[in-house]
């Protein structure tokens, strides 16, 4: 398919909704792509994410390492940032055995508690090292007298709950 005959929408292209992390990877929000695509109803693009999911699994992929969680928004929240990696100056971190961990995202709850989340795929939840990731951000919740919490979550699959479930479980705490 050439560039030309991509799909267009008020000006903009699948190009041109492209984003970066920080480390250089490419991808695209469901959200600005659901619209390009043809869908006017979240749910109905939804569905097809959900039909494009089963097909990657069934072709032996991982839907983890193509499909990144981003569900709906979890009330209780007053705002929150996608923590920026390796940047100690502008991001929140603790200390581990080795280095720094930056948690994914940093919330400020209505309530005035912070929520930090860190999201791990079910290929790497049990490994060491976010065993140790998940032990620091517990020990620093516990630590704050209430005022922080700390979630590691992961694929519904692997949780047996969805990734919104997981956070309204923290959130309970």
């Amino acid at each position: 398919m050439s560039e030309k005959s991509l799909p267009a929408v008020g000006g903009q292209t699948f190009e041109d909704l492209k984003q970066a992390n920080a480390h250089g990877a490419e991808y695209w929000s469901a959200r600005d792509l659901q619209s390009l695509l043809g869908y006017s109803q979240w749910r109905r693009f939804e569905q097809a994410i959900e039909r494009a999911k089963t097909s990657c699994k069934e072709s032996g992929n991982s839907p983890d390492h193509h499909f990144a969680g981003a569900g709906k928004p979890i009330t209780g929240g007053k705002g929150a940032v996608r923590n920026l990696e390796r940047q100690p100056e502008a991001s929140f971190w603790l200390p581990t055995s080795t280095d720094r961990f930056y948690p994914d995202f940093v919330a400020e709850l209505t309530d005035g508690r912070i929520l930090v989340i860190e999201y791990k795929g079910a290929h790497l939840y049990d490994g060491s090292d976010a065993r140790e990731k998940r032990d620091i951000g517990n020990v620093w919740a516990a630590a704050s007298s209430g005022q922080c919490l700390f979630a590691m979550v992961t694929d519904s699959e692997k949780a047996g709950k969805s990734v919104a479930a997981q956070l309204r479980d923290a959130l309970r705490t």
